[in-house]
């Protein structure tokens, strides 16, 4: 083996490169996607999937005030059993390790379809390097991960069952007449073997269904993909396709209805379907991508190669292929959320075609013939570069961070070093924040019930979300949305459903500083530099009451909040009855940051 590695040294040397060269995309990936900051309902998936570990499906919405006679559609039951497993087991750490392992298998998926399609390694490391770029701002430990992963494996069902059609099949116009098609003739790329793998997307939407409900995308392209598939059996085979045609169809009806295979059955496609209908603005992942953002630059790029590969590739178009793709960049347009759909796929079906446009353009800029030569000193050059990136990798391997600037640390320290128990107002970016370091799931438990929090429409009322964004952040045009028969503008509405005794509000947010300011009933408890902790008066403003706090326990100042800690950044509580809080052994002294 010595003798071999002597005598060929420059292959030896082209074999180093190329495998250095695969790690360091595998580095550069993971180190694009190894977001540590916290996504603000990841602590109340990890409390709701523990609930249900332990006392099952609820019926109702749980720790909130306003809605516990409201039906709660959670369609995030799996991705929250899964979440607290691993967040019990192995903290935050193995909550980072999974959503590292589904994107590095996501890019293993677009790497072995590269391989498979013959592009060159130029073209595919570019395609998933920029994918990536593209979707580090939606990967982070939330369920939505599972959405991507699952959509990117049906794309992968889909390749291999469909391997003979796509990119090769080629629509003969005009179409022969019904009596010329002959069985034996006509070109048709169907195989039977692959297609038997289709059999498997049920189970796999099956299980999507339970993790998020992200897979109404992945059924829509699915069942689009084999129609598109079924119109192109019909146009070369004419009645000698129906056969198969039936078989797609059973398969998408099959698909279909196994995401129904869940505990809410059919009405959670009903309540999705309503869900959707309804803008929802508040949330910035359904507004218009930012094209001047970092990944909104990666989606221009995306955009501008699909209509270059559009323009000049020399490949046959893939009907199915392409259309899918347009009408996904559609939607990616109008809704930033959709963005990974587009780029997942995009990464998938275009380095073929870009690999073509390369080709174009290199003939029409001929340059002079070079020796590719690999060399040991570049192997070296990018062992020390995946060196940097693995070192640079690792802490992001730690805690999830918890970033005082962003969430209420010093207020909900403040909060949990009374041990309160009552109701709460909490602006919504928060509010699952409290529900885990304070929560009480239901009015005889111990802790703080809140009025509204992130699960939204999943768990309230539209009027119970007017309600709320009327106080958080008034009639502003195009931030939010109004139902026409929530009852009439109030700001102060939802500081009177349930008789709230605190409110927790971020300064960051002037309008609601503005309504608390305004009310004579409520008195400010706790300020820093991020929140505002108001109480109300006849409760803690009362000398006479057992919860009275003094004026020189209030603790009303500027102070900046700087530095991050680990999360889930919850502290002790002072009343030894609540014991159903998230483990504090992560928890750094308010004056640590990471």
């Amino acid at each position: 083996m010595v003798r071999n590695i002597l005598a060929k040294p420059h292959e030896t040397a082209r074999t180093a490169v190329t495998i250095l060269t695969f790690v360091l995309v595998l580095l550069a990936v993971a180190f694009c996607w190894s977001r540590d900051d916290v996504d603000p309902d990841l602590w109340g998936h990890v409390r709701f999937g523990r609930d249900h570990a332990a006392a099952g499906l609820p019926v109702h919405t749980t720790y909130s005030y306003t809605a516990a006679d409201q039906p709660w559609i959670n369609h995030e039951l799996a991705a929250e059993w899964l979440f607290a497993a691993i967040d019990a087991a192995t903290g935050s750490f193995g909550l980072l390790a999974l959503k590292l392992v589904l994107g590095i298998a996501v890019v293993g998926f677009w790497l072995a379809r590269h391989r498979r399609d013959g592009v060159r390694e130029v073209i595919s490391f570019g395609t998933t390097l920029l994918c990536a770029w593209g979707l580090a701002h939606y990967w982070s430990v939330r369920p939505q991960i599972f959405s991507y992963f699952c959509f990117a494996l049906v794309l992968v069902l889909l390749g291999h069952a469909f391997q003979r059609w796509e990119g090769r099949l080629r629509w003969r116009w005009p179409r022969p007449p019904a009596d010329s098609f002959n069985v034996s003739v006509s070109p048709y790329p169907y195989q039977s073997g692959p297609m038997r793998v289709l059999w498997s997307a049920p189970l796999l939407f099956a299980v999507w269904s339970h993790l998020h409900g992200g897979f109404l995308a992945g059924i829509a392209v699915y069942v689009l993909y084999l129609l598109g598939r079924s119109v192109e059996a019909w146009w070369l085979r004419g009645p000698y396709a129906y056969g198969h045609i039936r078989r797609f169809l059973l398969m998408a009806l099959a698909a279909s209805f196994a995401t129904a295979v869940q505990p809410y059955g059919l009405k959670l496609h009903w309540w999705l379907w309503q869900s959707l209908s309804v803008p929802r603005p508040e949330i910035t992942e359904w507004h218009p991508p930012e094209f001047l953002s970092t990944h909104g630059a990666a989606l221009s790029a995306a955009l501008l190669l699909f209509v270059l590969a559009a323009l000049l590739s020399r490949r046959p178009r893939d009907l199915v292929q392409w259309t899918l793709l347009t009408i996904l960049a559609c939607q990616a347009l109008a809704h930033a959320r959709h963005t990974p759909f587009f780029l997942i796929a995009f990464a998938f079906w275009m380095p073929p075609h870009l690999q073509s446009c390369w080709r174009q353009l290199a003939s029409r800029f001929p340059a002079k013939p070079r020796t590719e030569v690999h060399s040991w000193g570049s192997a070296a050059v990018l062992a020390v570069g995946c060196l940097v990136l693995a070192t640079a990798l690792w802490p992001k391997l730690g805690p999830i961070r918890v970033d005082r600037q962003h969430y209420p640390v010093s207020a909900v320290e403040y909060l949990a070093a009374r041990g309160w128990s009552g109701r709460i107002v909490v602006t919504y970016n928060w509010a699952q924040y409290v529900v885990a370091a304070l929560g009480a799931k239901d009015a005889s438990s111990p802790g703080l019930q809140v009025s509204f929090d992130g699960r939204f429409r999943t768990a309230y009322r539209q009027e119970q979300v007017d309600a709320h964004f009327d106080f958080i952040l008034g009639q502003v045009t195009g931030l939010r949305y109004r139902a026409s028969d929530s009852p009439p503008y109030d700001p102060t509405r939802t500081l009177k459903q349930g008789y709230p005794d605190l409110v927790l509000i971020s300064r960051g947010q002037p309008h609601s500083v503005r309504v608390m300011e305004s009310q004579s009933e409520f008195v400010l408890l706790y300020q820093d530099e991020v929140a505002q902790l108001w109480g109300r008066k006849n409760r803690f403003d009362d000398p006479a009451s057992p919860d009275y706090v003094a004026p020189r326990d209030r603790s009303v100042s500027n102070s900046p909040q700087w530095g991050a800690v680990a999360w889930p950044a919850v502290p002790h509580v002072a009343s030894p009855q609540s014991t159903a809080r998230l483990p504090s052994s992560g928890y750094f002294p308010r004056r640590t940051a990471l």
